[in-house]
């Protein structure tokens, strides 16, 4: 094993030991690194010599569900990835300069959504789990929130910074404090997600609403089996729920579900009334269909961007009746 990975022996969210391998190819397949090294020179480039001995390889949780990667980059391989290897510069030209019209159209109608599920005595501060370049928060300060973040990334920290966003470390976030709170594309990340999603519920208001979105991962463990067709498409296809290196953990609905519930949380629905407003079609067919079906994703049992409220309700905290079903 590279130095510069560690193993995990048990599930990350839910702890259990029991487990079925799916899937193993060491990172110097040829195949497997043609891919890779592909893939990063569009935002960038890697150093594979560090990535040689180690083994990309998936798992199941026999008891929650949750695919995972057993071996993980370690702190400082981490660092190289989001620092060097995905060049900051370059993804935000690429991905954050110029957002279209149709993504703050999408960005305003899902800040509507999570603040229509808050409660009355909710503070008005909004944080941003991994606020990136800021666009969410930014978002908020339109709806007159008041918007914290944190973030990893330096680059990205003083870029959002710039906008007005309080940006902290995990230590400097009030316990209790925040209204809204959205951890979007960052649970799939993090070698630990209960230790994640706990510490945000800490954080959270007891009449506040936390919005969890992560890749959804069906469609996994069909892709397996076909992984290296699959590793040829645009973003990895259908592998892209358990990109190596970065998806370290792939949820379905049931073990984030699961994990939300360990965590004191409980999912809460938008009604269809907020869900339909301010429908706006994006351009071209697949995106319009995406739209159109995406207020039935957002209350099925499969969908993996979820909102939830803590599980206790204080006097004062309880939502107006028909705002949410549990």
């Amino acid at each position: 094993m590279s130095a510069c990975f560690a193993s995990r022996n048990a599930c990350p969210a839910c702890g259990s030991s029991g487990f079925e391998s799916l899937f193993a190819r060491p990172y110097g397949e040829p195949r497997l690194r043609a891919a890779l090294t592909d893939f990063y020179a569009q935002v960038g480039g890697l150093d594979y010599s560090v990535l040689l001995d180690a083994e990309y390889a998936l798992a199941r949780c026999d008891d929650c569900g949750l695919i995972y990667q057993v071996n993980i980059p370690n702190d400082v391989l981490l660092s190289r990835l989001y620092e060097e290897w995905i060049s900051p510069a370059l993804a935000f030209a690429r991905f954050h300069r110029d957002l279209p019209p149709d993504r703050c159209f999408e960005l305003a109608h899902e800040v509507k959504i999570v603040a229509s599920l808050t409660g009355p005595a909710a503070p008005r501060l909004a944080l941003d789990y991994g606020c990136g370049w800021g666009e969410w928060s930014r978002m908020t300060q339109a709806f007159g929130y008041e918007a914290w973040g944190t973030e990893l990334s330096l680059s990205r920290r003083v870029h959002a910074e710039k906008s007005g966003i309080h940006v902290v470390p995990d230590a400097g976030l009030p316990d209790g404090s925040f209204g809204l709170i959205n951890i979007d594309q960052v649970l799939e990340h993090v070698p630990s997600p209960r230790d994640t999603l706990g510490l945000l519920t800490a954080k959270l208001h007891p009449g506040g609403v936390l919005r969890v979105g992560v890749p959804n991962g069906l469609r996994v463990r069909r892709a397996l089996r076909s992984f290296d067709r699959e590793l040829k498409k645009p973003r990895l296809g259908r592998l892209n729920p358990v990109a190596p290196l970065e998806h370290l953990n792939c949820f379905t609905a049931r073990p984030l579900l699961r994990l939300a519930g360990a965590c004191g949380l409980r999912r809460v629905r938008p009604t269809w009334k907020v869900l339909l407003e301010s429908f706006v079609f994006p351009p071209g067919i697949a995106a319009k269909l995406r739209t159109l079906l995406r207020p039935f994703y957002l209350r099925s049992g499969f969908a993996t961007q979820l909102y939830f409220r803590r599980t206790e309700i204080r006097s004062g905290d309880t939502l107006p009746m028909g705002t949410f079903r549990p």
